[in-house]
């Protein structure tokens, strides 16, 4: 209730005071909605741009303990000094990447929901263990901190133990032939692919999901603030809703635009691809028409950015990916899933057609110079070959996406021993 002395005040008012002291605080609160939507918007760039900080340290931490055990093996047999040199170079590069990632997960919403350094667990810690009691919502929604300090992936636990061996390795000479050094090359070749590669691939996937999650949730925000903006002054929702929707939803477009598309070359990235196939298996299925998987891999990729730097290869990394979009068909589904290796999809294509798809490709990256500027500015360029390995999905058949992309990376491994620039069919059995 409205006291009487109040009301006979207000009653003996201006009704033009009334009404600019309502427009006044209504202008007050869609202004303070405003910047708070602005405020989020700055977090959400800022948010976007570690993601993509992180999922880049992230590629390159399995790309250099692939390398590490590449190099280890052929410093091993060969005993050569470049194999050694980059072995070195690769250990570095990440011990460097691990570094990156252990401080971005100190530091990414850092508050009082979050762990400190001095609570992190020791590999034996367990779900029952007080420090991650302490905040059991950090724990299920931080799926970095959970593949790197919690069971059962200890990815920070055995990075370490991985760099240490490497390590130990390096020492021997490379005369060497005793078992303890034979034990410590199995062992790094070994946890490639028996480990690093789940692990990595969850902590990738995991943290692309989380942060696609994070986005949704910051523009389910933004949407309430715009809500807010009508209920205190619904006589302006013709100059102010419609047009902040519009940015909203552009906005949102944009961000899930860029969670599901490849920074680099535009190109759909693994999870975008991951759900594209999936539909079109499903599709080949219920109709019974064919579809074909292929993996290709730029041959010799890191000599070019060893030899002429990153920049470059970025360069050829696009030029790649521009011939994959002239020589694919409408509805061929293109995406990066690693480095320099891109996945492609030929839904309603038989063996046949698909080969003389991908053999087009293979010609047109052969034969088409990537062109760059070198440091003095003068037209350089490069050129390049792409192995591939296929497979195709039987009519009919439920195929999994995961056994098609084994069997066309065993075609692939195929091509690279056959000696590169090649396309190679793998029969699928199943």
């Amino acid at each position: 209730m409205i006291p009487k002395k109040l009301l006979a005040r207000m009653s003996g008012r201006d009704p033009s005071q009334l009404l600019t002291l309502a427009y006044i605080t209504a202008f007050a609160i869609i202004a303070l909605l405003t910047l708070a939507s602005h405020a989020l918007t700055t977090h959400i760039t800022h948010k976007q741009r570690e993601s993509a900080e992180v999922l880049q340290a992230l590629g390159k931490q399995r790309g250099y303990v692939q390398q590490i055990s590449y190099y280890s093996t052929h410093y091993y047999d060969q005993g050569q000094q470049i194999d050694y040199d980059l072995l070195v170079q690769a250990l570095e590069g990440l011990k460097e990447s691990h570094r990156f990632v252990k401080d971005m997960i100190d530091d990414m919403d850092s508050g009082p929901n979050m762990f400190v350094s001095p609570l992190k667990p020791t590999p034996l810690a367990s779900a029952s263990d007080p420090a991650l009691q302490h905040d059991e919502h950090t724990v299920q929604k931080n799926v970095l901190y959970r593949i790197y300090y919690t069971a059962p992936f200890y990815l920070d636990s055995e990075i370490q133990a991985f760099i240490s061996e490497v390590e130990k390795f390096l020492q021997y000479d490379k005369a060497n032939t005793s078992k303890e050094r034979q034990k410590s090359r199995d062992y790094i070749s070994s946890r490639f692919t028996r480990y690093f590669v789940p692990s990595l691939d969850a902590a990738l996937e995991g943290y692309q999901e989380e942060t696609l999650e994070k986005i949704t949730l910051y523009y389910h925000r933004q949407v309430f603030s715009v809500l807010g903006i009508l209920f205190v002054l619904f006589i302006e929702a013709a100059f102010i809703f419609n047009p902040l929707v519009r940015h909203l939803r552009r906005f949102h477009k944009m961000l899930h635009t860029i969670a599901m598309t490849d920074p680099l070359t535009g190109l759909k990235n693994r999870r975008a691809f991951t759900a594209d196939t999936q539909a079109a298996l499903n599709e080949g299925h219920r109709n019974e028409t064919p579809l074909v998987v292929a993996l290709t891999d730029l041959d010799k990729f890191k000599n070019v950015n060893d030899t002429y730097g990153h920049d470059v290869g970025d360069k050829v990394l696009q030029h790649f990916s521009e011939i994959l979009r002239t020589c694919c068909r409408e509805g061929d589904i293109i995406g990066r899933i690693g480095g320099e290796e891109f996945a492609l999809v030929l839904p309603k294509t038989g063996k046949n057609e698909g080969e003389k798809v991908l053999e087009r490709i293979r010609q047109k990256i052969e034969k088409t110079p990537c062109t760059y500027t070198d440091e003095n500015g003068k037209p350089c360029e490069l050129t390049v070959t792409v192995s591939v390995g296929f497979v195709l999905a039987q009519p009919g058949k439920r195929a999994e996406l995961d056994a098609l992309l084994k069997k066309a990376d065993d075609g692939l491994y195929t091509a690279k021993e056959q000696g590169r620039n090649r396309v190679i069919f793998v029969p699928n059995d199943a």
